[in-house]
């Protein structure tokens, strides 16, 4: 199973410059809303510029700020729909 975003930030963290630190401190204390915001958002709530949030994105291996974004709401999406799965297999009879 691939690694989630939350489990690639804390893997990097020490790589990260302190700006950057600030940023995915930011990431991991709100997950997933913070990294939902846009780049320029979350720049301004950590005081930090926006190549900074872009920069540390790009560090995690993504191609773009979308695409990391697209990996939150596939995380997000992956921990909703998961009980519902289970419950409706159980109701099946699965």
């Amino acid at each position: 199973m691939p690694e989630t975003v939350v489990d690639q930030l804390r893997e990097n963290l020490g790589q990260f410059s302190a700006t950057e630190r600030r940023v995915a401190h930011r990431l991991l204390a709100e997950y997933p809303m913070a990294g939902l915001q846009s780049a320029t958002v979350l720049a301004r709530q950590v005081e930090v510029s926006t190549p900074t949030v872009l920069r540390m994105v790009a560090r995690l291996g993504f191609q773009s700020y979308p695409d990391f974004q697209r990996r939150l709401r596939e995380e997000l999406t992956a921990q909703l729909s998961s009980p519902l799965s289970k419950a409706s297999q159980a109701i099946r009879g699965g």
